[in-house]
């Protein structure tokens, strides 16, 4: 409040500053998203104590055709679910680090963020996981396992003096079982794995001609010795089923280098930072070729390899098996569940599609066997023995149905789940008149009707999943009561089955 055309506050419009530029192509009613993550780390590098971020929106270039004018929700709009929507996600530095944290070099990977979704849609879900696997082998003990150590290490250059820190090369195996066709195809929307820098070590071998460019241009170190670079690939798929507690240097996975490395760059040698890796794209990829992928791998290798004429160096990260739990590996996958599709009921006739509910429902209980339940938001069904039985009446109202029936079909809910439970469904005696029927306000076990025919089972099966649809065909149920009825076919009428654990006769 307070802001005018003639008080409007300066707008940085270098080009170095400009943020995004485009046409908006959304329609109306449709959500514009703009994503800052790359805008706000600047900023946030260049003053590391800011606490807002603001920006302008203006048209790309004076117009010189026909006016235009667009419009976006704002805060005070009456309806919040229309608001603009801010997402910010971050990861915080580890408790045991107090030291004031340092902005990563601009060469890493970006920080964890996630990828713009339309605030319409029902949330995002996060897991947080570590490693399923993490290791790394060594050329000097190449027959040796390390998948029990604290930390995972990756060396270049050369060691004259240490040669067992030669050739060292980290892999780890991360659990995406939550993207997978086998548990729903949920909708990957950020992956991003963090490791923490344990140590940083150099050996005494420099390359000369380096250390005299340093000295002759008065430099400090350059950029080549002060970061560590990097190169992370992906494992082959075929190799997939790598164990930490087994791969040596000789028995390593297989590395694919066919598309090129995931990220490659410089990594501070700052003890104690976070690298966060972006694993986004090469996740989706993956599971274009394998939708069924239920672990993902990579490599973390030296970018130059081992040149002898370079100064050897090491740089261990933190492993899952670390003592202190705040500084192991974190593995953030941010997905969008898969929709759960609704049922989709089939027309009873042709041309007449036709939906209702139940009128009457309610169920009873053996062992409270006076006492009505029709109040309870839910139905109940099982058996246990003695008295732990229980049976669900329900009535519908088919007076505006005449005709052949294409197909009748019943959907149930299931909202809680002991186990699994057998069920069958049976109907109860046909009754034209409904002052003749039970009522959900008054049926007890003592005064159910006893007119379930356990004879004839519309229905049977095992019920074993909470949050799943049940489906019970009811379409020769009805035709046979509309034909057998009453002389007329067509005489209004109502009907009710019920709902039996199994076994429930006999106990």
């Amino acid at each position: 409040r307070g802001i005018t055309w003639d008080s409007r506050p300066v707008i940085d419009n270098q080009d170095q500053r400009l943020i995004w530029s485009g046409p908006v192509e959304e329609e109306v009613g449709e959500w514009f998203h703009l994503d800052l993550t790359q805008a706000i780390q600047e900023e946030l590098h260049a003053k590391p104590d800011a606490t807002t971020f603001s920006i302008a929106i203006v048209p790309a270039e004076q117009q010189t055709t026909i006016g235009q004018h667009l419009k976006f929700r704002s805060k005070d709009y009456d309806e919040e679910a229309k608001w603009p929507k801010f997402t910010l996600q971050y990861i915080p530095p580890p408790v045991e680090v107090t030291r004031s944290p340092t902005v990563a070099p601009t060469t890493s990977p970006p920080t964890f963020a996630p990828t713009t979704i339309a605030p319409t849609v029902e949330g995002t879900k996060l897991i947080v996981s570590k490693p399923l696997d993490d290791t790394f082998v060594s050329g000097y003990h190449a027959s040796t396992n390390f998948g029990d150590r604290s930390n995972v290490a990756v060396s270049q250059g050369s060691w004259p003096a240490q040669p067992w820190f030669a050739n060292q090369q980290s892999f780890i195996k991360l659990d995406v079982s939550a993207l997978s066709s086998q548990t729903g195809a949920n909708t990957l929307v950020k992956a991003t794995l963090s490791f923490l820098v344990a140590s940083y070590e150099t050996s005494a071998a420099v390359d000369e001609q380096a250390d005299a460019s340093i000295s002759s241009k008065g430099q400090d170190t350059p950029p080549s010795i002060f970061e560590m670079e990097l190169a992370v690939y992906p494992i082959v798929t075929s190799d997939q089923g790598w164990l930490e507690a087994g791969i040596t240097w000789d028995t390593m996975p297989g590395v694919d280098k066919s598309q090129g490395a995931i990220w490659s760059g410089g990594i501070g040698r700052d003890i104690g930072e976070w690298f966060h890796l972006d694993l986004t794209q090469a996740i989706r990829d993956a599971l274009t070729v394998s939708p069924d992928l239920t672990s993902y791998s990579i490599a973390i290798l030296p970018l130059l390899e081992q040149h002898a004429n370079k100064r050897g160096q090491i740089l261990k990260f933190r492993s899952k098996e670390y003592d202190e739990e705040d500084e192991r590996p974190k593995f953030a996958l941010q997905y969008l569940p898969a929709p759960t599709a609704a049922p989709t009921v089939a027309p009873a006739f042709p041309t007449l599609s036709y939906t209702d509910y139940a009128m009457e429902d309610s169920y009873i209980y053996r062992a409270k066997i006076d006492d009505n339940f029709g109040s309870r938001d839910s139905l109940v069904v099982g058996y246990g023995g003695q008295n732990e039985d229980y049976i669900s009446y329900l009535r519908f109202d088919a007076r505006s149905l005449n005709g052949k029936i294409e197909e009748a079909l019943m959907y149930l809910l299931v909202e809680d789940l002991t186990g699994s439970v057998d069920i069958d469904v049976h109907p109860v005696s046909f009754q034209e008149d409904l002052e003749t029927e039970w009522s959900e306000s008054e049926i007890t076990w003592n005064n159910q009707p006893g007119t379930i025919d356990y004879g004839t089972v519309l229905w049977s099966g095992e019920v074993s999943q909470v949050g799943r649809w049940i489906t019970i065909d009811l379409t020769n149920h009805l035709n046979q009561l509309m034909t057998s009825s009453a002389a007329d076919p067509v005489t209004p009428f109502y009907f009710s089955i019920a709902l039996v654990g199994v076994p429930i006769l006999g106990e």
